[in-house]
């Protein structure tokens, strides 16, 4: 079975007249999205339970009614171990563009959509804005799902309300270079260990392709993805195994040895750490088969 994904999502979101799309996640057990970036800005608002957001090296615990913004080409990741209910409204920020080059364009327009600029995080900002944001993210799920012929246009004025008290309260930043350098390596060693996770990595393979020594490397990750080289590489073949585990019949030491694990013993360590279950509880709570060889 090929359990490779593209870290960098190049579909497009929504149509080309229109590049905005709703995805709304109702999960009962749980929810993993691992690392990954695009193009588009995402915004995220828990209808339910508790979603865990790992974005720019920190870790945000979303609870129900809470928001998020997601600046174009930034990592992140999104997972809840219970149930929960989210939607994320992705879209490209061309959709803010407009031909006449007037001020606005110019001066406030232009450098989002070339990724000059980006917000900070929402948690900095004054829980009376935040609750403003939160209307208009709940205004857009709304109007999307709507049909009438006028809900786009709707849909696009909301957005620009909300990019207008973006700018108001002064959340945007320039880009620094230096962030953009980091970006792109971390990215390559993602990509790298999506299509090699079933093989034996070690950290020297790791650090060379950025060219840094080891130590250096380890922490060089840790500031941008907030744990280790290692414990990424676990957790991303982990969660892979346990992609086989609720879609295959696979034997358990199998998916092990497929998942790039040598040690049946680390491989059961691991995977409790994980998912606070072993792979023989975790695929009968999320059996799919009638019938399960282990």
């Amino acid at each position: 079975m090929h359990l490779q994904q593209e870290l960098r999502e190049t579909s497009i979101h929504g149509t080309l007249d229109f590049p905005l799309h709703i995805y709304s996640k109702q999960k009962p057990n749980g929810y993993h999205v691992g690392f990954h970036w695009h193009k588009e800005i995402e915004l995220i608002f828990v209808e339910a339970g508790e979603l865990v957001l790992a974005l720019d090296s920190e870790v945000h615990l979303l609870q129900a009614g809470d928001i998020a913004l997601i600046n174009a080409e930034d990592l992140h990741q999104l997972s809840a171990s219970g149930s929960s209910f989210h939607h994320a409204i992705v879209f490209h920020p061309k959709m803010f563009g407009f031909d006449y080059p007037d001020a606005i364009q110019t001066h406030y327009i232009r450098p989002l959509i070339s990724n000059k600029v980006r917000f900070r995080s929402v948690h900095e900002l004054p829980n009376a804005v935040r609750l403003q944001l939160r209307t208009y993210i709940q205004e857009i799920i709304q109007h999307y799902e709507e049909a009438n012929q006028l809900k786009l246009f709707h849909v696009k004025t909301i957005l620009f309300q909300l990019l207008y008290v973006l700018f108001k309260e002064d959340v945007f930043e320039p880009v620094q270079p230096e962030m953009k350098r980091k970006q792109a390596n971390i990215q390559k060693i993602l990509t790298y260990i999506t299509e090699q996770y079933a093989t034996k990595i070690t950290m020297e393979d790791l650090a060379g392709i950025v060219q840094m020594n080891t130590s250096y490397f380890s922490r060089y990750f840790k500031s941008v993805i907030g744990v280790s080289p290692l414990h990424y590489l676990n957790q991303y073949r982990c969660e892979q195994a346990a992609i086989l585990l609720r879609e295959t019949d696979y034997l358990v030491l199998d998916i092990a040895l497929m998942t790039g694990f040598d040690h049946f013993s680390y491989f059961i360590k691991k995977f409790k750490q994980v998912k606070q279950m072993t792979p023989s509880e975790f695929r009968k709570a999320h059996a799919a088969f009638s019938s399960h060889r282990v």
